[in-house]
């Protein structure tokens, strides 16, 4: 099935524009639903809702930036980091055209 380029884009753009509408109202109604255990004024007893973990996380990823590097290829299965990354950017080739 062949679908035209100018009405797939149309599709995409519209789906994106909409996901992100509907990705905003919807974190809008958690915060407004679960605002007292958010700003800490209410204990949740599950502890599902926490203001912390946006913090957690954000503060992970600094130390996986900063630190983790040298500790991720320095290990048993070094190589296969390695490989990974040789992968990813492989070697450039040089073509002559379309000989």
């Amino acid at each position: 099935m062949k679908i035209p380029p100018k009405d797939l884009f149309i599709c995409q753009s519209f789906g994106t524009a909409l996901g992100a509408v509907v990705n905003f109202l919807l974190i809008q109604g958690v915060i407004v639903a679960k605002r007292p255990y958010l700003d800490g004024t209410l204990n949740d007893p599950t502890q599902q809702w926490s203001g912390r973990k946006p913090e957690i996380f954000f503060s992970a990823s600094i130390i996986f930036g900063a630190i983790s590097p040298s500790k991720f290829f320095s290990g048993q299965y070094h190589v296969l980091y390695w490989v990974s990354l040789r992968r990813r950017y492989p070697p450039r080739r040089h073509s002559r055209g379309w000989d």
